[in-house]
Parts: C-alpha cells; sequence; structure tokens
C-alpha cells in the first residue's frame, strides 16, 4: 500500500484523528496514554459497525489485533489494502519479549512466500508519540 492515509476515529466524548504512512502499525507507549482506547475503538468498529457510536473514517479498511481470538500471524497473510494495527500489550500477551525484531522477521518471512504485488513493503512502529494534554494523557479532540 502506497502514500499516506488520513485517519479518524471518534465517539460522542473523544476523537483520534492521525496520518499513517505504512500498512502495518504497532501501538507502543507509556501505560494511560490512550493506546488500548484507541484500539478498543478501532475494535468495537470492526465488530458492530455503527451500532456502537463509534465512527471510523479511513480511505482503507482498518484491521485490529488485539486479543487472542485470531491468531494475528495467519490471519495477517489474508489481508490486503487495509491497515493493520496490532496492539504491542497483545504481542506482549503471546509471550515474545521483543515484539518489534519478531514482527519484522515474521513479514520478512512471509513476504517469501506471497506474491510479489502482496508483499508488504514497510512495517512503521510509531515511536513518536501522539500529542499530549498536561497530565500526559494522549491529546483528544472533544466534540
Amino acid at each position: 500500500m502506497i502514500g499516506s492515509h488520513h485517519i479518524i476515529v471518534e465517539t460522542k466524548k473523544i476523537k483520534y484523528e492521525f496520518e499513517i504512512k505504512r500498512n502495518i502499525t504497532v501501538i507502543r507507549g507509556d501505560s494511560a496514554t490512550g493506546k488500548t482506547t484507541l484500539i478498543d475503538l478501532l475494535s468495537q468498529f470492526a465488530r458492530f459497525q455503527g451500532r456502537t457510536g463509534v465512527k471510523v473514517e479511513s480511505d482503507v479498511p482498518c484491521v485490529v489485533y488485539s486479543d487472542g481470538l485470531i491468531a494475528w500471524q495467519e490471519a495477517i497473510k489474508s489481508v490486503s489494502d487495509s491497515i493493520i494495527f496490532i496492539d504491542e500489550d497483545y504481542i506482549k500477551r503471546s509471550g515474545i519479549e521483543d515484539g518489534e525484531a519478531y514482527v519484522r522477521k515474521f513479514i520478512s518471512d512471509l513476504n517469501l512466500e506471497l506474491a510479489v504485488y502482496k508483499r508488504i513493503g514497510t512495517v512503521l512502529f510509531r515511536d513518536t508519540p501522539f500529542e499530549r494534554t498536561s497530565s500526559k494523557k494522549i491529546k483528544r479532540i472533544y466534540n
């Protein structure tokens, strides 16, 4: 997937708005910064669409791996033209200490199996934190 994608995830109370320039993003950061809330909102939208009050605006589908219901290593093989969010805590709960190295190796190995046009070109680990409030929580735009 090439290019930049503008994503908005919102409810009546909070709003996340950010740009993604790659097709796999691992949400990382300190505790209590809103990572889990973002992943939860994306998961609720994926499961229930508009019935939960969560709205997601993106020009490509957003896929979330945040729990043990689906082995992301297998599921990722069938996903194309989507932005994939993998919760770092989910990777750690799987017993993997160095999540970044593990995901990079997995993608490298997977690309050997995929046709050239389906290969994953780049993986972004978002080290740049989201903008924060004075209490060090992710700054949200309230409607």
